[in-house]
């Protein structure tokens, strides 16, 4: 009888340990993020449209792109359709056409169609916002604010290189006169990286930039001015 007990005690106990550990909360983590390569837009961007969005080797957070290694992710990323110099196109809003040119409005974010306002360079700026904040400034203007602008006549190094550390990575940089947009990847003391669509016009094509301050306010970009450097709220 004695025994009996013993062996009902321990049945008991093993069935009481398994409930226990099938009750805990179970996480699939995918493989860590290769390295970002040499050829891609900087850090890619990671489709989900939560905050902050964790993408291939970069954490965004509001307006803040900080680069990490992060060994273990919950789920999968998925990392930019578009690389430096490849083309870049805007559809239809459902997907059905698509053109490199400026009458169609939509970009591609995953398997969603996203209404940007907008085609050609300022439709990446703004498909690159969706990949960072899940919304763009052309959709969803509320959700931005422009930490200023500097008028052709205005514009020197000194100026830029304030109203660019302002802004800081990811921010919206929209020229005046003939408009171009850029998103801003990088700006420290010296220098500033920029990503942008169709800066050689005709071309569509996907480029990564850099600029010493001198060099950006002297430039032809330069003489344009800045209407707005946008970053989200």
């Amino acid at each position: 009888m004695k025994n009996h007990n013993i062996r009902r005690a321990i049945i008991v106990r093993v069935l009481i340990a398994m409930i226990t550990i099938t009750a805990l909360p179970f996480r699939v983590f995918a493989s860590p993020h290769k390295q970002v390569t040499p050829n891609s837009v900087e850090g890619f961007f990671h489709e989900r449209s939560i905050k902050p969005i964790v993408s291939c080797g970069y954490e965004v957070n509001k307006n803040t792109l900080v680069m990490t290694n992060f060994p273990k992710q919950s789920g999968t990323a998925t990392c930019s359709e578009y690389k430096i110099g490849s083309k870049f196109y805007t559809y239809n809003s459902k997907g059905t056409s698509r053109t490199t040119g400026g009458n169609l409005l939509y970009v591609k974010v995953g398997k969603k169609y996203k209404y940007v306002a907008g085609a050609q360079c300022l439709a990446y700026a703004r498909y690159i916002q969706e990949k960072l904040y899940g919304v763009n400034d052309g959709a969803n203007r509320g959700k931005f604010k422009s930490v200023g602008s500097l008028s052709a006549s205005k514009m020197n190094a000194s100026r830029l290189k304030n109203l660019i550390q302002r802004g800081g990575r990811g921010a919206h940089l929209r020229t005046g006169g003939k408009h171009h947009s850029f998103i801003v990847l990088k700006a420290t003391n010296t220098y500033f990286t920029v990503v942008d669509a169709n800066g050689t016009a005709g071309t569509a094509r996907i480029g990564k930039k850099s600029f010493t301050y001198e060099e950006y306010a002297k430039s032809g970009w330069g003489r344009r001015g800045i209407d707005y450097l946008n970053v989200r709220k």
